[in-house]
Parts: structure tokens; C-alpha cells; sequence
């Protein structure tokens, strides 16, 4: 069977309701919580560059930060949003837990609230497909993350890098379904398959890598784009992504990228822009590969 284009599969999670505007906007996940539309990537093991990274992003109205235990960067991003002045419940802070972690899934959960200075976690990852026991070890990793919601220490549970194939038996198994799945997503790798899964099972979809590393940013297509617009091409890259309907988190650590990152909501993309950014998917891959996960 072909794979199907990005037009074909239109914007994930339709029947998330979304609400406001520019950087303010949000998307529902559940009863208690909903998630900004934009926010920070923080998957750099960068110390001060990343508390750097998140004050500028905190000041320029950012409210999601998104880490992981295996980024090493949960510390930084705590200490930055303690030190903000921003009250907890406005912020929205994601983590990941890695699969080395599954099976002590509570005791590595009180380390990254540790980490991140807080005594919840907006939402909760399951980092990675791929893990002891495969397909049965990802049932039990999702019942023991159920029960760190049942405690009250997230707000919401999630996966990531989860192809249909590991998503669906999750989803059948839980008895609190899965609020996200955070995968890859750029002109270059638009996921169609994952994307059609997510918005058919009414999962969010959120999207990590809007760049696609310099493959994106050197993109002659994309350079054209932004010289009409009077834009940067990370600016048409975020852009892109935004209109698809995906909870972007673009990454940095410099404070002047963080600026151009969030200097997006003003622009506007033409039918024939988003035509020829959507006409770029080649399944490239510029990070983790999930394909040949059992």
C-alpha cells in the first residue's frame, strides 16, 4: 500500500478541542489538564546554556518545557522555572522516562520531580518504544505510568516515538489512554502513518525536531519560502508545523534563537507555501529511528 502524504492525513487529533491564540494557544488532553501548542525543547546536555535557553523563553511568554531523564537537562530547566517567577500552575512541564527506567518507573519519577523542583509533572512520557520484554514489557511500563497517575504526581501520561504498531496494543491495554505521542515531525518526515493512528484513536500528536537539523534549515525550498516572507527558515519550519495542527517544541540553548523561534505568529503561510513545504516528505529520519523496534 502507498504511503499516504501529509494532505492526505490533515491536522492530528481533531477532536482535541483547542482554544486561543499565538503562543497562548492550547490543546485539551484530558479532564484536568490541557497543553500549550508551542513551547522549548530542551534535549541538550547543556548546563547553563539551557537554564539561559528557558529564561528567555519564560520572558517571551513560553509556558512548556519539554525534557527528559535521559536528556540530563532536568535540573537545569527546574532551577530556571523556580527561579522565574512564573506560579507552578502556569507552566507546563514535560519529562520522559527512559526505558532503563520502566520497571522502577515510581522511584526514577521522584528523582525528575526532584529535579525539576515540583511535586507534579504536567505530563509524562514513555521515552521509547523499545524496552525489556518488548510488547509485554510496554503494557507493564504503561500500567506501572497509569499508577504514577493515580498518585497525582502527572497531570497527564503520554508516549513517544511510538509507531502504530506499538501504540495501538498500549492503547487497547490501558485503562487511562495515552494523552500524546511525541515523534518526529518536519516537512521532511511528516509521519503520515503515526499522525492518521494518533488522530484516529484521539491522541495528540506533538512534534519534535521542526527543523529537521540543517537538512530543513538548507533546504532550498525552504530558503525560498522565508526570502518571500522576510523570514528565517526555522521561522517557516515552526511555522509549518503550527498550521498542521502539532504541538511544536523547537530546541536551543542560545537565547537569540529562542526569540527567533517564538517570533512566528505573525507569519503567514500561503496555500502554494504549505503545498510545496507538504510536497518535501522523503521519510527522512535526522534522530532515533523507531522502525526496527520490535
Amino acid at each position: 500500500m502507498a504511503s499516504k502524504s501529509a494532505a492526505d492525513v490533515g491536522a492530528p487529533a481533531a477532536a482535541r478541542s483547542q482554544v486561543g491564540t499565538g503562543i497562548a494557544q492550547r490543546v485539551s488532553l484530558n479532564a484536568k489538564s490541557s497543553m500549550p501548542m508551542f513551547g522549548l525543547g530542551t534535549s541538550h546536555n547543556g548546563g547553563r546554556a539551557v537554564g539561559a535557553a528557558v529564561t528567555e523563553a519564560v520572558r517571551l511568554g513560553v509556558r512548556l518545557f519539554d525534557t527528559a531523564q535521559h536528556y540530563g537537562t532536568e535540573a537545569a530547566v527546574g532551577n530556571a522555572l523556580a527561579k522565574s517567577g512564573v506560579p507552578r500552575e502556569e507552566l507546563f512541564i514535560t519529562t520522559k522516562v527512559w526505558p532503563a527506567n520502566y520497571r522502577s518507573m515510581e522511584p526514577s519519577i521522584h528523582e525528575s520531580l526532584r529535579n525539576l523542583q515540583t511535586d507534579y509533572i504536567d505530563l509524562v512520557l514513555l521515552h521509547w518504544p523499545g524496552c525489556e520484554g518488548d510488547g509485554d514489557g510496554r503494557l507493564q511500563a504503561w500500567t506501572a505510568l497509569e499508577k504514577v497517575y493515580d498518585a497525582g504526581l502527572a497531570r497527564a501520561i503520554g508516549i513517544s516515538n511510538f509507531l502504530p504498531r506499538h501504540l495501538e496494543p498500549v492503547f487497547d491495554h490501558a485503562t487511562i489512554k495515552p494523552s500524546v505521542n511525541q515523534c518526529e515531525f518536519n516537512p521532511m518526515q511528516q509521519n503520515p502513518e503515526v499522525v492518521a493512528c494518533c488522530r484516529r484513536l484521539g491522541v495528540v500528536f506533538q512534534g519534535y525536531c521542526p527543523l529537521a537539523k540543517a537538512n530543513g534549515l538548507n533546504h532550498p525550498v525552504v530558503q525560498r519560502v522565508a526570502a518571500a516572507h522576510g523570514a528565517t527558515p526555522a521561522q517557516v519550519l515552526i511555522r509549518w508545523s503550527l498550521d498542521k495542527g502539532v504541538v511544536t517544541i523547537p530546541k536551543s540553548t542560545k537565547p537569540a534563537r529562542v526569540r527567533e523561534n517564538c517570533n512566528v505568529f505573525e507569519l503567514q503561510l500561503s496555500v502554494d507555501d504549505t503545498a510545496a513545504l507538504d510536497a518535501l516528505h522523503c521519510d527522512l529520519r535526522v534522530t532515533w529511528d523507531p522502525t526496527d523496534v520490535e
